[in-house]
C-alpha cells in the first residue's frame, strides 16, 4: 500500500514581520527579540537565524533555532553585535521568507 504524504498547496507565505517597522521591542529584557505573532492557521513554529555579520547566518535555511512563541532571549550569547532574521514554518515544514534583518548588541 502506498504511503500518503501530506503536502501543503503552493500558497505564498506572508513574510514574518518584526515588531514595529523593522525594529525590535525590548520584550522581557534588553536581550530579547519580539515580533508580531503569525495568525495563519497552519502556523507551527518560528525559526530564528543569527550571525555576526549582515546577511550572514550561522544556520542553514530551514535550520534556524526553533521557538514556539513570538520572542527570543539571546542573553546567553557572548557580548557583541548580532544580526537576526525570523521566519515561521507550517506543520509540513514549509518556511516563510525571512523578516527584515535586525541588528542588536549584547553587552
Amino acid at each position: 500500500m502506498a504511503r500518503v504524504i501530506p503536502v501543503r498547496p503552493s500558497v505564498p507565505f506572508p513574510k514574518a514581520t518584526v515588531a514595529g517597522t523593522g525594529t525590535v521591542s525590548a520584550g522581557g529584557g534588553a536581550n530579547t527579540l519580539a515580533w508580531d505573532a503569525v495568525t495563519d492557521p497552519s502556523f507551527d513554529k518560528y525559526r530564528v537565524y543569527f550571525g555576526t555579520a549582515p546577511d550572514t547566518y550561522n544556520q542553514n535555511p530551514g535550520e534556524g533555532i526553533v521557538v514556539a512563541t513570538n520572542s527570543y532571549d539571546f542573553s546567553a550569547f557572548a557580548p557583541g553585535t548580532y544580526y537576526f532574521r525570523i521566519a515561521w514554518a507550517d506543520e509540513f515544514g514549509n518556511e516563510s521568507p525571512y523578516s527584515s534583518e535586525i541588528q542588536r548588541t549584547r553587552s
